[in-house]
């Protein structure tokens, strides 16, 4: 990633990113993100559908 897309993302900008090879172009729109923290559940009741989830088998 060039500087300028990286300086964009760190002031939370949305960029882009080309890549051309032979007659093929790929554009990217990158967007930054903010990841919320999950709330703390402790003591609270699930709701009645959490208890209907069963995880599958791994092999």
């Amino acid at each position: 990633m060039a500087r300028q897309q990286h300086g964009t993302l760190l002031r939370s900008e949305p960029c882009t990113v080309t890549v051309t090879q032979d007659s093929v172009r790929i554009t990217w729109t990158i967007r930054p993100v903010v990841f919320l923290p999950l709330a703390h559940r402790q003591g609270v009741e699930l709701p009645a559908c959490a208890y209907d989830f069963k995880p599958h088998a791994t092999d």
